[in-house]
């Protein structure tokens, strides 16, 4: 078990820990959604049914995925890990049963990374972000946070057993290095509105 340097850095005991843990997970702002809700349908001038719909309908789409704070990983995690993957997608020279099930297409890579995930106890505990990239010599890009860098190279060994992966670099943040995080954001309202009324505006000349 390696000692947690950031947090200890950061003066924050177990009692912190635990509000953090607490903060971060989607079922603790469950308890409060009623008020959250009605909140937003005084502020937003709608009926609290609506905004129950429009949340509903904004997490099947996948644009809202739960509740809960925004925690900066560089200052609760010692290692913040970019690994850029070039994959391939020709499958190796193996035995035909493994053929059968090499992805050949980024949704089938999709589809194992995702089931990757969520049989992979490091990969629950430690994988933040991972997305498919064009643009660059490099495919996909997985971010990882940890105390431990063994479980980032133990859950690349088994992720690079899937066979896809033909290179990967990790790449690391500068200790001390100014940095911006961001990672909620979304079009401002003024900026939606003008666009709607340009594409009415638009319409209506059609």
């Amino acid at each position: 078990m390696k000692i947690p340097r950031k947090l200890i850095e950061k003066e924050l005991d177990v009692k912190d820990v635990e509000i953090l843990n607490r903060l971060t997970d989607p079922a603790f702002f469950g308890e409060f959604e009623g008020v959250i809700v009605q909140k937003l349908a005084k502020e937003c001038g709608i009926s609290v049914k609506k905004v129950e719909g429009r949340i509903k309908a904004l997490k099947d789409k996948g644009v809202i995925n739960n509740f809960s704070a925004v925690v900066d990983q560089l200052k609760v995690w010692d290692n913040m890990i970019f690994t850029f993957v070039k994959v391939s997608l020709s499958p190796p020279l193996i035995e035909e049963s493994m053929v059968e099930k090499y992805p050949t297409g980024w949704v089938e890579i999709g589809k194992v990374l995702e089931e990757f995930i969520k049989n992979d106890d490091t990969a629950k505990k430690i994988l933040r972000e991972e997305y498919t990239l064009i643009g660059t010599e490099w495919d996909l890009l997985i971010i990882t946070s940890t105390n431990d860098l063994n479980e980032h190279r133990e859950m690349f060994e088994r992720l690079t057993r899937k066979g896809f992966i033909s290179m990967a670099r990790s790449m690391f943040p500068i200790e001390g290095a100014p940095y911006i995080y961001r990672p909620i954001s979304c079009p401002p309202v003024e900026e939606v509105k003008r666009a709607l009324e340009e594409i009415k505006k638009r319409l209506e000349k059609d």
